[in-house]
């Protein structure tokens, strides 16, 4: 029997090497799976969120397909077109020639063990667990998706980027008041930017108005937290302080990932 067609969302980046050329060749390797491109997206140039701050700015872009690939073997495919790139894993949020992500396949929520960490290569976490709040994520993937609706927030891919657009604050959230503190004040000396700094997660509907919610506590009382505000519509990570050194990390790249990027050029639907 033939397996249902299933229409997927990925989005693709790239910073080492020639990214253009490494994104119109995995275009083109995706038609070589089994693999139907239905559309693609303008091509986005957005400054790096987190890792070493000698990276070069990444080309974005979105890529809507459809396949009779199940979830699992689009991933495998979409990991051998990073090889074939030479994707080299070296540390998180560094520079790689290609980077393929599954964002979202219909009909399909696969959820982690846990929402408080990030997840291995290999694993297959539907929707992509960081999506709704980075913006070199959600501005090509809203652009050639408007109407698909993110299956846990139950909220359109264009609101869930007009959030980003149009919220002027990200919200900061620690079980320990003095934690938030020295947090707050080392986000506005490594990055700049205007956070809210609040105390506890008491009243969800209290922060429609901010672009994303970071919960920073105890590993064992994020997921709790985290859910809590998911089920509101409102975009949340929860990072764990149990490595204080790896959540200043997280928490920068989550905030940074949620800044404008800076140019949008037209890609020509390559490989259409």
């Amino acid at each position: 029997m033939t397996a249902k067609p299933l229409r997927g969302l990925l989005a693709l980046g790239a910073n080492l090497g020639d990214p253009l050329a490494q994104l119109t060749a995995a275009v083109d390797r995706l038609h070589q799976s089994r693999i139907s491109v239905l559309s693609t997206s303008s091509l986005y140039s957005t400054l790096p969120a987190g890792g070493p701050c000698d990276q070069k700015p990444y080309l974005n872009a979105a890529v809507a397909v459809q396949t009779d690939l199940t979830p699992m073997e689009l991933l495998h495919a979409a990991c051998q077109i990073e090889k074939a790139a030479y994707r080299v894993r070296v540390q998180p949020w560094g520079s790689r020639t290609l980077d393929i992500d599954l964002l979202l396949i219909e009909g399909e929520v696969l959820l982690p063990n846990t929402t408080s960490r990030l997840a291995a290569p290999e694993e297959l976490v539907l929707p992509h667990a960081r999506m709704a709040w980075r913006r070199f994520v959600m501005d090509p993937a809203a652009e050639i998706e408007p109407d698909w609706i993110h299956p846990l927030l139950g909220c359109s891919l264009q609101s869930l980027q007009q959030r980003l657009v149009n919220c002027p604050h990200c919200a900061l959230v620690a079980g320990d008041p003095r934690q938030s503190d020295r947090l707050h004040r080392m986000l506005e000396m490594k990055i700049g930017e205007s956070v809210c700094n609040a105390n506890l997660v008491t009243n969800p509907t209290t922060f429609h108005g901010v672009r994303m919610v970071v919960i920073v506590d105890r590993l064992e009382l994020l997921d709790k937290a985290t859910a809590k505000l998911w089920a509101t519509g409102t975009p949340a990570i929860g990072i764990s302080m149990d490595n204080e050194d790896l959540a200043v990390k997280e928490l920068v790249a989550a905030i940074q990932a949620a800044q404008e990027p800076t140019s949008v050029e037209p890609w020509s639907r390559l490989g259409l």
